[in-house]
């Protein structure tokens, strides 16, 4: 029994040496960890301050991304738009042109008619003198119809430039 007290005694002395620490040693073990519990604080202050300013900034990113979705609706709708209105413009000028060829035709039309009715009152009009001055206006009505001519040549060569 003795020698199972001694043994109890020596190990429960191994126990107290090895379970010790000097005080210089746990002292700096205490720094250490002091000086770690301030860089976590300061850690976590900079962490929040940068949460902070994050969820201000985010709101403002949230703004700018709604503005810039905005901006791209509205140019993509403005596109479309646009190509609609040039399709519709160059509809109204194919019409347009078509009116005024119509119109045009029906003016030459008009000139031919304004042409001819001139041709016929003018040789009535050269008949009757004719027939007024007897057999010599016949040689002077072939030289006024032959001018008349002339002159029609020179009107025509006017209007096709």
């Amino acid at each position: 029994m003795k020698l199972r007290v001694v043994l109890l005694a020596l190990a429960g002395l191994a126990l107290a040496v090895a379970g010790c620490m000097s005080t210089s040693r746990g002292r700096a073990l205490e720094t250490r960890v002091d000086k770690l519990t301030s860089d976590n604080e300061q850690l976590t202050a900079q962490l929040k301050d940068v949460q902070e300013k994050l969820a201000a900034t985010v709101p403002k990113i949230d703004a700018k991304i709604a503005e810039v979705a905005k901006a791209l609706d509205s140019l993509d709708r403005a596109s479309r738009r646009s190509g609609a209105d040039a399709t519709v413009q160059l509809q109204k000028a194919i019409e347009d042109v078509a009116q005024l060829r119509g119109q045009a035709e029906e003016y030459a039309h008009r000139i031919d008619e304004l042409e001819a009715a001139l041709k016929k009152y003018g040789d009535e009009t050269d008949l009757r003198f004719a027939e007024i001055q007897g057999p010599e206006a016949g040689r002077a009505g072939a030289r006024s119809t032959a001018l008349r001519g002339f002159h029609q040549e020179v009107w025509e060569g006017r209007s096709r430039r």
